[in-house]
């Protein structure tokens, strides 16, 4: 197994989801019940179920349904999809960089922090707004801040995942 799976698998369900992916792996081309999953794993079904339909709604699993008409139940088959991996790690990198750049945006503007309880960071108008008094504590003064290191941290960070972004794009 890949590292980056097993990284990737491990971060949405612990070792339940690497130990699934294991017994997947290791039938690929069968579609394999959750209760012969159980079965193979010794684990819970339930906790079982719980990552499969996980990683099913990343698109890392599918799942067959076949019904018995006679009991009148239903039963489903999973195989994996392992080769989805970097798609959805592709598409949580660029969430990651979208909410970066907003914060970077935010923190690129002037802004204004209360000396005291520096519990909240302001715009410029805002802080205008409440006379440079902070509106928490209404006791200290809203000065303005120094944000060069958190406005450089922010745009290595998201260097840094589009670089990540570009490498798994390329592995395609």
């Amino acid at each position: 197994m890949k590292k980056i799976l097993k990284e990737t698998l491990h971060e949405l369900g612990g070792e339940i989801a690497i130990k699934i992916a294991e017994i997947l792996l290791k039938n690929k081309g069968k579609k394999l019940s959750a209760e012969h999953i159980a079965e193979k794993s010794e684990l819970d079904i339930k906790d079982i179920r719980k990552v499969l339909y996980i990683l099913q709604d990343l698109d890392l699993v599918k799942s067959h349904k076949t019904t018995n008409e006679k009991k009148h139940s239903s039963y489903f088959y999973w195989v994996p999809t392992f080769e989805n991996v970097n798609k959805y790690l592709i598409q949580k990198y660029q969430e990651n960089i979208d909410e970066l750049k907003q914060e970077l945006d935010f923190s690129e503007k002037v802004l204004f922090e209360c000396e005291e309880c520096q519990e909240e960071r302001y715009p410029y108008t805002e802080a205008m707004r409440h006379d440079f008094l902070c509106p928490i504590c209404k006791k200290g003064e809203l000065v303005s801040m120094n944000n060069t290191e958190k406005v450089k941290s922010l745009k290595e960070e998201i260097e840094s995942l589009k670089k990540k972004q570009k490498a798994l794009s390329k592995e395609k």
